[in-house]
């Protein structure tokens, strides 16, 4: 038993909630896909399923490559020493078996679903075992790169959606931008409190510039500006043409859920600098239900403006 909890855990199950990012863009078409038939609903919202299944996989496939690659490094860290392969409660044999698995099935489910959601889930793949690898020791670069893991979920969320309802359509650049710049500010947040937190332990990507903390400083608020900018042209996107056309209501009315893009924000950058757990967005997020609520507010008032759009 303590063996299948200690492989379960090295899925890092609290960072796996990043992945519902997949299923927003099937939440934001529910005015294209709602009035369908039943065998068309069902086919749609297995292929989104199976598209979740195979980045949660994906994720926990870099999640122990990651932990192989840092087991030496993370031994002295006060958190991360405590993960089943730091901790060396399971065999590296064993480990190299299981990411194997969990890669193949996750490329496989991939592949089931369409060619552009197979080669988006191979980029994302391949992108971060180079972060693993080395970027993640490059300040700024190794952010940049999970923001860019962050909307390529998004994206592959979108062609499912695509593919299955109409070939046509067009992905939203600008829900793309809000998930990256969103994610910048996310992470900016995590890499200024690791830099107000414990030295020793400090990661290599943040050693040996005094201007990091500014320059992160100057991140957080020009992403979170910038997020704000990009929700509100997608928002209103439906009026624009050919690349930057949305899928959204024409009269603008789902510019009324804006206000719950910017309280979770505000309030998930109060709570996190406020916090000792602000390097731990996933903490953050769980352990506050005004950020719960706030969300589950957006997704069901953005569903329903969609949906009975004018």
């Amino acid at each position: 038993m303590d063996q299948l909890k200690n492989i379960f855990l090295t899925s890092r199950p609290k960072q796996q909630f990043k992945n519902i990012l997949v299923i927003i863009p099937f939440v934001l078409s529910a005015n294209l896909w709602l009035p369908l038939s039943f065998e068309f609903i069902a086919d749609l919202s297995l292929n989104v399923l199976l598209g979740l299944v195979s980045f949660i996989l994906g994720s926990w496939f870099i999640y122990i490559l990651n932990d192989l690659i840092d087991k030496n490094v993370d031994k002295d860290h006060p958190e991360k020493s405590k993960r089943p392969i730091t901790s060396n409660k399971l065999s590296q044999k064993n480990i190299i078996a299981l990411s194997v698995f969990i890669a193949s099935l996750s490329i496989y489910f991939g592949y089931l679903i369409s060619l552009n959601f197979f080669i988006t889930l191979l980029i994302y793949l391949i992108l971060m075992s180079l972060y693993s690898f080395g970027l993640k020791k490059l300040f700024f670069i190794d952010v940049v790169s999970i923001a860019f893991g962050y909307m390529l979920r998004v994206y592959a969320g979108a062609t499912i959606v695509v593919y299955i309802l109409d070939e046509s359509a067009n992905v939203s650049i600008w829900l793309i931008l809000c998930t990256g710049f969103a994610s910048l500010f996310v992470l900016s947040i995590k890499r200024f409190s690791e830099l107000k937190g414990n030295v020793s332990n400090i990661r290599s990507s943040l050693k040996g510039n005094i201007f990091y903390s500014k320059f992160l400083n100057l991140s957080i608020n020009f992403n979170e500006i910038l997020t704000y900018i990009s929700y509100s042209l997608y928002c209103i996107s439906v009026n624009f043409t050919s690349l930057f056309r949305g899928n959204t209501p024409s009269d603008s009315s789902l510019l009324l859920t804006l206000p719950f893009v910017v309280l979770g924000m505000r309030k998930f950058k109060k709570n996190s600098l406020e916090s000792s757990f602000g390097d731990q967005p996933e903490e953050i997020i769980f352990n506050s239900n005004f950020i719960k609520i706030i969300f589950i507010c957006w997704v069901l008032l953005s569903s329903l403006i969609i949906y009975f759009r004018n």
